[in-house]
C-alpha cells in the first residue's frame, strides 16, 4: 500500500519538478523497484531536506543495490539503512558530503565494509547487527 502511494505521488509531480527533488521532506524507499523509480523521477536531486530510509519490507523485491541513490550529497536528516538482506555495499552514496543528522546501519548482513569515499560531516553513527561488517572507513571525515 505504502510502495502503491509512494510510487504515486512520485509519479503526479515528476512533470511538475522537472526532474529536481521531490516535495516532501522524508523519503522511504522499501524495494528495489522504488530505488530505481526514485533515480528515474529525480536524477539531478542531490539534497534530500529531511531524512531517507532504505528499508527492504518486499519479500520478491529486496533492495540489492542503492547506484540509483549516487546524485545524493546532503541529507538534512537521518539516514537509515535497515532491513536489507540482499544489499552487499553502499557504493550508491560514493558522493554524500553530509548527513546532518545520524547514520543507522543495521540488520544488513551482506554487507562486508562500509566506505564513505566523499563523506565531511556526520551528527553521530550507530551501528549494529550487521553479521558480516569487519570495516569501516571514510577518507575525508571532517567531523562526527
Amino acid at each position: 500500500m505504502i510502495k502503491v502511494i509512494l510510487l504515486l505521488f512520485f509519479t503526479s509531480y515528476s512533470l511538475i519538478l522537472s526532474s529536481q527533488c521531490p516535495p516532501i521532506d522524508d523519503i522511504e524507499l522499501y524495494s528495489q523497484e522504488d530505488i530505481n523509480m526514485y533515480s528515474y523521477l529525480f536524477p539531478k536531486c542531490t539534497e534530500i531536506k529531511g531524512s531517507l530510509t532504505i528499508m527492504s519490507f518486499d519479500c520478491t523485491d529486496r533492495v540489492k543495490n542503492i547506484n540509483g541513490l549516487k546524485n545524493i550529497r546532503t541529507i538534512q536528516g537521518n539516514l537509515v539503512i535497515a532491513n536489507n538482506p540482499e544489499l552487499q555495499n553502499l557504493e550508491g552514496f560514493n558522493n554524500i558530503i553530509e548527513v546532518k543528522g545520524e547514520i543507522e546501519l543495521y540488520n544488513n548482513n551482506k554487507i562486508k565494509s562500509v566506505f564513505f569515499k566523499s563523506l565531511k560531516k556526520v551528527g553521530s553513527f550507530k551501528i549494529s547487527d550487521n553479521n558480516n561488517l569487519s570495516n569501516i572507513s571514510s577518507i575525508s571525515l571532517d567531523s562526527v
